[in-house]
Order: structure tokens, then sequence, then C-alpha cells
């Protein structure tokens, strides 16, 4: 697999949430994505540092963070 194959299966593992969930601005909603479920996990963190893999095929992602980011 590669990294965004990899990437992309921790995130339909641990991100995203299927049922109610009641949001920060009081509305509930029937999913959710928490990408800090991915970003606070030692083995997955890794593969989401470095969203360069996600401009290389044409999302239009920015890459953006880290000091002077």
């Amino acid at each position: 697999m590669t990294d965004r194959a990899d990437l992309l299966s921790v995130i339909k593992a641990k991100a995203v949430i299927h049922g109610d969930v009641v949001l920060s601005s009081g509305q509930t909603a029937t999913w959710y994505i928490d990408l800090r479920r991915v970003l606070l996990d030692g083995r997955a963190a890794p593969l989401a540092q470095d969203g360069s893999h996600l401009s290389q095929h044409g999302h239009g992602a920015e890459v953006r963070g880290g000091e002077g980011g």
C-alpha cells in the first residue's frame, strides 16, 4: 500500500464516527470525522504529518503548518 492508501484506511477505521454526534455548536450530526484520533495516534500520526501527497494527487490541498507555515 502507499502512504496515501494507508492514511485513508486509518482515517476510515479511526476517525469516521457514525451515529448521533453533538457538535460544539450544539447541533447534531449523524456522522463526524475526528482527525484528532489519527493525529494523536503514535502509529498513524507519521502518515498524516506530511500532507504533500494530497496536493500531488490533484485534491487542491495546500500544505500548511509548523513555524512560518
